[in-house]
Parts: C-alpha cells; sequence; structure tokens
C-alpha cells in the first residue's frame, strides 16, 4: 500500500497542460452532472476561464462562484469537488 501512495502523490504533482484533457471520459461526465448541474456549456466556459488563469489561487476565485451556486461542498459532492481541484492543482503545479 505505501508504494501505490507514493505513486499517486506522484502522480498528483505532474503537471498537466488542459484542465479538461486531464479528467477521464468517466470522471468529467461525473463533474458535469454533479458540479456543474448537468449543464454541459456551463462546465466548458469555467473549464475555459480556469484554464486561462494565471495561477492556481485565481483558477480557484474562477470556480468560486458555480461552486457556492450548486453547493460543492455538500457531503454528496465533495468527493468530485476534490478530484476536480487535484486536476486543477496539476494545471498550476
Amino acid at each position: 500500500p505505501k508504494k501505490a501512495a507514493d505513486l499517486s502523490d506522484k502522480l498528483a504533482l505532474t503537471p498537466i497542460a488542459d484542465i479538461k484533457k486531464g479528467l477521464g471520459i468517466n470522471d468529467r461526465m461525473q463533474v458535469v452532472q454533479e458540479l456543474f448541474a448537468k449543464n454541459g456549456e456551463l462546465f466548458e466556459r469555467y473549464m475555459t476561464m480556469a484554464q486561462n488563469a494565471g495561477s492556481y489561487d485565481e483558477a480557484c476565485r474562477t470556480l468560486y462562484p458555480v461552486a457556492i451556486q450548486n453547493n460543492w461542498s455538500s457531503d454528496d459532492k465533495q468527493t468530485t469537488a476534490q478530484l476536480l481541484i487535484k486536476v486543477l492543482r496539476r494545471r498550476f503545479v
């Protein structure tokens, strides 16, 4: 189990160039469904803004309105929100 955690930690620090490409198809569908109220256009718009942000903090501020509106902190959305945040972090490593 320790090696798996090490590998997971290393992957979490691996930079990605594109937030949307950092999400697998199933994860992307889950993010759109749960975090963007099934609105693919909203997801695309916010991911483009986050992608073009100058820093991780700026990207987070960009997503804040939709996070509040769709209650990302609720128990049933936290895991998916954490997944998106991990991908977002990798964009700005």
